[in-house]
């Protein structure tokens, strides 16, 4: 009982000095000092994260809450993809992991077996996400096309070359001038945010100089496109 008061002491006394609040999820100590007090506690089978201090001034050190992905805050562009901890590189969730679930026989076994509310619970959500449609059904956005694994690689569209000076690819030009000029905005990532996905995709492939995929008169994929 003694040492429970002492250790209250101290941590009253530091949390006074620091100003420390609960409101966020974060440690109001060095998280050393929190990880100290309980590894020395715990060899006495003390659980100091059930004290009300600790978990006050300790609360993500003992995981009392879970702090926010850099994506859910004012810091993020583009917000969270599906899976609400990945950052989205645009509005239409480039960047973002595959949409699948984790056990697909055992997914379409469970949506079959029991209502939506029942298999789409918590559970059912985290590891069913594309039968339980948490996510939209498309790959992921950082895979690598497949041309490039064909023997003459890729024109700048993705689609594979027919020959080393970029035979069989389609010229990269405008097709549509005065269009392309006047709706250049459906270049920009936050286009998805106010148009249909399928309207942004036509726009982009009929003005690919535009929207800077290619450059006129270019037939094959510049490779370091791809890293950036």
């Amino acid at each position: 009982m003694k040492t429970q008061t002492t250790i209250s002491i101290l941590l009253v006394i530091v949390a006074f000095a620091i100003f420390a609040t609960a409101q966020k999820c974060e440690d109001h100590m060095e998280a050393k000092t929190c990880q100290y007090f309980i590894k020395i506690y715990g060899k006495k089978n003390i659980d100091v994260c059930k004290w009300k201090h600790m978990r006050t001034n300790c609360a993500l050190t003992c995981k009392i809450c879970v702090p926010r992905p850099k994506c859910a805050t004012s810091r993020s562009r583009y917000g969270c993809c599906w899976d609400k901890k990945t950052e989205a590189k645009s509005y239409a969730g480039e960047g973002c992991p595959e949409c699948k679930d984790r056990y697909p026989s055992y997914c379409r076994q469970r949506v079959q077996r029991f209502s939506k509310e029942k298999a789409c619970n918590v559970q059912g959500n985290d590891m069913c996400p594309k039968s339980c449609g948490v996510c939209k059904i498309k790959a992921a956005a950082q895979r690598l096309p497949e041309c490039l694994d064909s023997p003459y690689g890729c024109c700048w569209d993705l689609t594979a070359a027919l020959g080393p000076g970029g035979e069989g690819c389609r010229v990269c030009r405008n097709l549509y001038t005065r269009i392309c000029r006047l709706w250049n905005g459906y270049c920009q990532p936050n286009a998805y945010k106010f148009v249909k996905e399928s309207v942004v995709h036509r726009y982009r492939n009929s003005c690919p100089v535009t929207c800077g995929k290619c450059k006129i008169g270019q037939k094959k994929l510049d490779i370091s496109s791809l890293r950036k």
